[in-house]
């Protein structure tokens, strides 16, 4: 594949040699224009001019002397019918910014950027400004002659809907550098990049905060096929590639990491990008808040391969989401940090999500969520470093997840990279794939992790790897495509600040607000009882009165107007905000959680005629919503009343309702989680105040008939809005859901429960598989497998709870080899040999450490 598109490895600049002679005799050629035809028609313009010749202006952190209209002062054709190029080269003079207004301007030419130079559409689309080239051009119109101070803005680059018409923009940069919402429409042969460029000071920086590529492109074959985004060894400085999103690139989106330069790559949009779709590499480099899509069968229909075929037949290759690389440098790999990468189908030449190269050493992946549903691709590949990597060479991952129904060799897969770190990470798939590989990786820590899949949970080859803290039985986060993507709108310089009018604007007496507090990305979606608008703050889209939207993964506040309370809420990253219940004027305030906006809702609803007051208490916590700020919330009591005539109070609450009183509860109705109930049901006193824990068998919309068995009483909870009292006998019950709940609540333990449908089992509000409710007190199984392994691997297991030998998991070896030594089981630990049998064991609580020395493959169960 393509190193590099540029002839001299330190210039950015150069489509092939002649063209290089051609750009320096072109700048020395303008040198003599500079004070000649472009000067007088500035000055000649002067009084129609936006700003004159003597005042300086600053626009993007570059400093002007002069800003020019194209069409009032300069005379630019605005309706595409003459070209504007020998008007655009005189004028672009240093200190010149040139202001487009909206229209259609012909170019055939090159331009040359000098030092403070500018070229900013000034309508309110950008799509409104277009420069067009004729049929059939092929050029890089904007050309950097290693500028300092540059400003590109708010503009369209039409390459016309053909695969004949290309034209890009590169060169070399010294510093101060803005490329603000630039759009590339048409379609994309092979042809120049639409952005190539070195940042050559090493305090020099370039920021590109808003580039779009999303036409269809002309699949071919390198070298043929055509960069979108290329920075390479002449990198010295620093370059900001942010809100970039591409489709369909036929030859990498953005492509970095062999200069000594660093890069940020964040907030960007990549789908079906062939070979990959970021490259980088460098621990001083981040590619941060990215979404990337891999998906064959999703192909931009206007695409000349629609089929995943080059001519020849050979697939076209989606590789790689991300792809630290750096060949010549002793770079170690990036920060990657909050992205989302979805792997839905590939072809067979397709590698790995995130691919961390053998010239490259480890990479630092945290907050990533990853969806891999084709059986070629590694999720996360550590390749075995040579000695051209840098160090660190070891993986360090923290709060990643991967999920779907298909990968290859193991989610994680590290090769020959010792003291790498697998921390608080989550792996879940219920088909037979493999959860943890580490090869001749000594020294390793694989902590506070989940693994539940249906494959191997762990093999560790060649090397001593600790454990602590492993799960089999969580469900994982999933990856999410944006609500909006970067095309869709113009790159604000603010907080994210946007959306529709103040609260001044909306008769709504609310206010929902989530605020960031750093540290990750915070999704949510939350909908109310009556309307709800966006505040100021707010981008996202209200339908049905329902929203998602994001905050962080720094900063950010996004608040929403509403009438009524709040019905629903879900939050992926909650734990990186603080959520508030509020007036709209802000008067009045309440901090939430998202554990008590997703639990219970306790709502009391003037019917009129009279007033109705109440006292609440439950067994967990309790705040006001929105309809119950001005009522007194004492412990785990509320008090409040409605009436005479109207008024709602609306409440959110943990655990259940241990008492209820009402004072004219025939003004009111009170309904718990939307469903209306009989308040002198939570009389004080009431016998199920005693029973501290909760069963809830939700319907999931098909039959599902249970039986549970309790070790001390169980009764209908006070939540339950059905007459389910038949279903209870002496410390059982049983029954049958559909679309409905049944709620109980018991003391002891569950000590036996039957399950004959789909429905979701939850106790004390957590979701539970069951099939553990009830087993056996050793609930889970651990095998160590040394069938597959050439030499003796050594272990010990420690865990919380209580373990014992599984005579009907365990395979002997054969009878003198390594197997025939005997297992120890001591309280909570194991210690043992294996080398071509398999030893098993049943365990509770969670293995809090694991050591393996050697050769073999750990499987988690339930």
């Amino acid at each position: 594949m393509a190193e590099q598109p540029a002839n001299s490895p330190n210039d950015a600049g150069a489509e092939n040699t002649e063209n290089q002679s051609d750009d320096t005799k072109l700048l020395g050629r303008r040198d003599a224009l500079k004070l000649g035809a472009a000067t007088a028609a500035v000055a000649a313009g002067a009084g129609a001019a936006t700003t004159t010749a003597t005042a300086a202006i600053e626009r993007e952190g570059v400093t002007f002397d002069r800003v020019v209209n194209a069409v009032d002062d300069l005379g630019m054709d605005p309706n595409g019918n003459d070209r504007i190029d020998s008007k655009l080269e005189d004028a672009l003079s240093p200190g010149t910014l040139i202001e487009f207004p909206a229209g259609t301007y012909k170019i055939a030419s090159k331009q040359v950027l000098e030092d403070r130079t500018g070229i900013v559409g000034i309508a309110d689309d950008r799509s409104k400004v277009r420069f067009v080239p004729p049929q059939g051009k092929g050029m890089r119109w904007i050309n950097f002659g290693n500028v300092a101070g540059a400003v590109l803005k708010n503009f369209t680059i039409d390459r016309l809907d053909d695969y004949d018409t290309t034209v890009g923009m590169g060169g070399n940069i010294k510093r101060n550098f803005v490329l603000k919402n630039v759009e590339y429409d048409g379609w994309t042969p092979t042809g120049p990049q639409m952005f190539a460029a070195n940042v050559t000071d090493s305090d020099g920086t370039a920021v590109v905060d808003g580039l779009y590529r999303t036409g269809p492109t002309e699949f071919q074959h390198y070298p043929k096929s055509s960069l979108d985004i290329w920075s390479g060894r002449g990198h010295e400085g620093h370059m900001v590639l942010r809100n970039i999103e591409i489709h369909n690139g036929s030859e990498s989106g953005i492509y970095t990491g062999k200069g000594n330069g660093t890069y940020l790559i964040e907030d960007g949009y990549f789908k079906n990008v062939v070979h990959t779709a970021v490259r980088a590499a460098g621990r001083d480099s981040t590619v941060r808040n990215c979404t990337i899509v891999m998906d064959t069968e999703d192909w931009d229909p206007r695409n000349e391969k629609v089929e995943s075929t080059y001519d020849d037949g050979e697939p076209i290759q989606l590789n790689r989401a991300i792809w630290a690389q750096t060949n010549d440098k002793q770079f170690s790999g990036p920060v990657i940090e909050d992205c989302d990468i979805i792997i839905k189908n590939t072809t067979s030449t397709a590698l790995a999500g995130i691919y961390v190269n053998f010239d490259t050493g480890g990479a630092k992946i945290r907050n990533t969520r990853i969806q891999c549903d084709s059986g070629h691709v590694i999720p996360i590949y550590g390749q075995s470093p040579t000695n051209e990597a840098g160090e660190p060479i070891e993986m360090e991952l923290d709060g990643v997840s991967v999920t779907g129904s298909a990968w290859d060799k193991a989610a994680m897969y590290f090769e020959d990279r010792p003291n790498s770190v697998i921390r608080n990470c989550c792996i879940q798939s219920s088909n037979n794939n493999d959860g943890v590989l580490l090869d001749n990786c000594d020294g390793s820590t694989v902590e506070n992790t989940n693994i539940n899949v249906g494959g191997r949970a762990t093999t560790f080859k060649n090397g001593s790897v600790s454990t602590s803290s492993i799960t089999s039985s969580d469900s994982c986060p999933l990856p999410s495509l944006p609500s909006s993507t970067p095309s869709d709108g113009t790159p604000s310089t603010g907080d994210g600040s946007g959306g529709s009018d103040d609260s001044s604007s909306y008769d709504l007496p609310y206010r929902f607000k989530v605020e960031s507090t750093g540290g990750g990305k915070t999704e949510f979606t939350v909908s109310t009882s009556g309307t709800m608008k966006p505040a100021s703050d707010a981008e996202g889209v209200v339908e049905n009165n329902t929203v998602s939207d994001r905050v962080g993964p720094e900063s950010g506040v996004d608040s929403y107007l509403y009438e009524g309370y709040v019905t629903d809420f879900s939050v992926t990253g909650g734990e990186h905000a603080n959520y508030y219940i509020e007036t709209s004027d802000g008067s009045k305030s309440v901090q939430v959680s998202p554990e008590l906006l997703s639990a219970n809702r306790f709502v009391v609803k003037s019917t009129g005629g009279g007033v109705a007051s109440y006292d609440v208490t439950v067994d967990g916590e309790i705040v006001r919503g929105a309809c119950g700020l001005e009522d007194t919330v004492d412990g785990q009591t509320a008090s409040g009343r409605v009436g005479p005539d109207s008024g709602i109070d609306a409440f959110h609450y943990t655990g259940s309702i241990t008492d209820l009183t009402f004072d004219g509860a025939e003004y009111a109705t009170v309904t718990v989680n939307g469903k209306e109930i009989d308040p002198n049901q939570y009389g004080e006193g009431d016998s199920t105040s005693d029973l501290p824990n909760s069963l809830t068998i939700s319907g999931t919309g098909t039959n599902s008939t249970y039986t549970v068995t309790v070790s001390e009483d169980i009764d209908v909870s006070p939540d339950e809005t059905d007459d389910i009292s038949g279903n209870i006998s002496t410390k059982s019950a049983e029954g049958a859901v559909t679309d409905g709940e049944d709620k109980y609540v018991y003391a002891g333990e569950i000590t036996d429960f039957t399950l004959n449908g789909d429905a979701k089992v939850f106790v004390n509000g957590n979701e539970v598989d069951p099939a553990t409710l009830g087993s056996s007190s050793l609930p889970n199984t651990l095998v160590v497998d040394g069938t597959g392994s050439d030499a003796a691997g050594t272990y010990t297991v420690y865990v919380s709870g209580d373990i014992e030998a599984a005579p009907d998991l365990t395979v002997a070896g054969e009878s003198n080899s390594l197997d025939s030594v005997e297992d120890k089981v001591f309280d909570g630990k194991i210690a043992g040999v294996v080398k071509t049998g398999k030893d098993g064991y049943r365990f509770s609580g969670d293995i809090t450490k694991m050591e393996i020395n050697g050769d073999a493959v750990v499987n988690l169960g339930q």
